[in-house]
């Protein structure tokens, strides 16, 4: 499951560190989304140099996305190998 069709970049921008003279400061990564339409999914961001083959796991998050309040889960969930059904029974 994906955030595809439900939400667009419409900007990324960088703010520099409240200190900039300390070395190693860290500043901060903004981004800005557009909702596209309803239902929900999975955001996946994921921090990697260009000259890095494979993302750091410590540097991959993952949000989950709820529009116009749809179910999380959804209905049903599939991924490769693997099937979630979603149960109301309580």
């Amino acid at each position: 499951m994906s955030s595809q069709g439900l939400v667009t970049l419409q900007s990324s921008t960088y703010e520099e560190p409240s200190q900039p003279d300390v070395v190693g400061a860290a500043g901060t990564q903004v981004f800005v989304f557009s909702v596209d339409g309803s239902g929900a999914g999975i955001l996946r961001l994921e921090y990697f140099r260009p000259f890095e083959e494979l993302p750091i796991p410590d540097r991959v998050v993952e949000y989950i996305i709820r529009i116009d309040g749809a179910p999380w889960p959804p209905p049903t969930v599939e991924a490769p190998g693997t099937s979630i059904a979603r149960s109301d029974e309580g």
